[in-house]
């Protein structure tokens, strides 16, 4: 899984949080989550998660949560917003067509050049026949022409 679906899965799992914080029935009125608890549900290493937490917090999109002393994470009214636009699917949609683009400004300069190769050769090649075949024309020709200088003299 890339970095852009990891941070949505992450803002996904924050905003519903948040939401169920709101709800007077909630049974988890912390409006974050703890980092083990994301941690276990995105199933990275702990290095990878903490340098995708820096990016959301450099956002802006997500905040520091510490009850208990435990440290976490809550979705800010910004990473809400995010998730429900879906920018880091976007953000990974365009990645891939990028290199999806990048990747058919190679092959097809290549392929061309296979197929102008491929043509090339095949004219030789029928050249040649039509050649040989002229020629076998000529001798036969020639071999008349001697039979008829024959025949005159």
């Amino acid at each position: 899984m890339n970095d852009n679906k990891i941070k949505h899965k992450i803002l996904e799992m924050l905003s519903h949080q948040n939401v169920i914080s709101s709800l007077p029935a909630a049974e988890n009125s912390d409006i974050g989550l703890d980092d083990e608890v994301i941690l276990a549900k995105v199933k990275i290493t702990a290095i990878k998660y903490e340098l995708l937490k820096l990016s959301l917090l450099e956002e802006q999109e997500v905040g520091r949560h510490n009850p208990k002393y435990v440290l976490g994470l809550y979705a800010t009214s910004k990473g809400v917003h995010s998730f429900n636009t879906r920018k880091y699917i976007i953000e990974n949609q365009n990645v891939f067509k990028t290199k999806v683009k990048d990747i058919v400004q190679i092959v097809i300069p290549v392929l061309s050049l296979l197929i102008t190769i491929l043509v090339i050769v095949r004219n030789d090649v029928k050249t040649s026949k039509e050649i040989e075949t002229l020629n076998h024309k000529i001798e036969a020709i020639q071999k008349e022409n001697k039979t008829l200088l024959k025949k005159i003299k």
